[in-house]
């Protein structure tokens, strides 16, 4: 009797283990905007910026990103040749498609232009100046940096003027967390918008404005 009431116990034991509660699952987003941040324009934007002539559309063509990282799960690099799939901490949507609509909420703050859309959009379609971005790097270390590395152009639609550009941004990641690690490429994100902004500006001083 005593052997039985111990596998009893065993398996009463097992079957509570099984029937717990599973890990709870985090979903992050790239910023904190919400959704008043897409149709108003910020007080980032410079006295340059803010001139007159903010009649003109940009448009963002779909972002390629490494096929590492295009995931539900945050990819986390763990030292040396050795990366981690953060199985309980995941992306809310996939990064090609947050990634546009962050670089286009950063544009309209500083360009103070409220005519920028991603190309799911139809105001895309004959828009003035379009850019494309290529994440080529998209790098997490928990509680120490992130790193963005990117290529883009901007290309007007009059003339054909375009310029092309690299943007290399390492951010700090401000807490320990995967919450931290997620604000900390919101903010490498803002300063890649910021050198496209500088290059629409450039465009738009050398040429013919629409």
């Amino acid at each position: 009797m005593t052997g039985r009431r111990v596998w009893i116990g065993l398996s009463l034991a097992l079957l509570a283990v099984g029937c717990g509660t599973p890990p709870k699952e985090y979903f992050y987003t790239l910023s904190d905007y919400t959704l008043d941040d897409y149709n108003t324009v910020g007080d980032l934007a410079t006295g340059e910026a803010a001139a007159a002539g903010s009649n003109y559309s940009v448009a963002i063509a779909p972002v390629s990103v490494p096929e590492g990282v295009d995931r539900p799960q945050m990819v986390v690099r763990a030292g040396g040749h050795r990366v981690e799939l953060s199985e309980l901490h995941r992306w809310a949507e996939p990064l090609k498609s947050e990634i546009p609509r962050v670089l286009a909420v950063h544009l309209r703050r500083a360009l103070r232009t409220a005519r920028i859309a991603t190309t799911d959009q139809s105001a895309s379609l004959d828009a003035d100046y379009r850019i494309a971005v290529d994440v080529q790097r998209f790098e997490s270390i928990l509680g120490e940096r992130v790193t963005i590395e990117a290529l883009w152009s901007v290309r007007a639609a009059q003339g054909g003027r375009a310029r092309t550009g690299r943007s290399f941004v390492c951010e700090p990641v401000r807490g320990p967390d995967h919450e931290a690690l997620a604000a900390a490429h919101g903010r490498a994100l803002a300063q890649v918008a910021g050198e496209l902004a500088g290059a629409i500006r450039t465009l738009r001083s050398t040429g013919p404005l629409p």
